[in-house]
């Protein structure tokens, strides 16, 4: 048997026992989150994203005219070796920038938003590889995995959902 809600919103445990609404463990874990206004939701993360996308690419521009990556002649009509500098460029950008002490690129904290895990705290580099290349699964379905951090609940997108991250407004100091 698994813990149930009852209609007075008291919650009857596997044990047995009653609970009042707000000492059930599940009470507990919404309450140690931040309140709702509290997470950046689509529009606030896709402006972020615009000011990244500028940044990184004057930044592998700059770099691919110093090294010659990405002006080799295309093979096919493709040159693989821009496209990887893209590929690694961003991945490496967003994954130091999301777990560093920031816990933001420059983009999200000029908006003054953060990365985090489900309670609240620093992400791994290994967690913000992962959640950079969950990414292309919230593009791959035709952006809509973007587009949930406009509805769901704790404004996660997609690939926030599939490594347990939040974005979240950053408390001034």
């Amino acid at each position: 048997m698994s813990d149930r809600q009852e209609d007075s919103g008291w919650w009857v445990a596997s044990d047995g026992k009653w609970y009042p609404p707000e000492t059930h463990p599940s009470a507990r874990l919404e309450t140690e989150l931040e309140p709702a206004s509290q997470y950046a939701g689509f529009w606030i993360r896709f402006v972020a994203w615009l000011v990244d996308a500028v940044i990184v690419s004057i930044g592998l521009t700059i770099l691919g005219s110093i090294t010659g990556i990405g002006s080799n002649v295309p093979v096919n009509g493709f040159d693989g070796s821009g496209f990887f500098l893209n590929v690694v460029g961003n991945w490496l950008y967003v994954a130091f920038m999301d777990s560093s002490a920031n816990q933001g690129t420059l983009g999200k904290m000029l908006l003054n938003i953060k990365v985090t895990d489900l309670q609240g705290t620093r992400i791994s580099f290994g967690r913000a590889t992962g959640r950079y290349f969950a990414k292309f699964i919230s593009a791959l379905l035709l952006m809509v995995g973007f587009m949930m951090a406009g509805w769901t609940k704790k404004k996660q997108a997609l690939h926030d959902m599939i490594v347990g991250t939040l974005v979240v407004r950053a408390s001034r100091s």
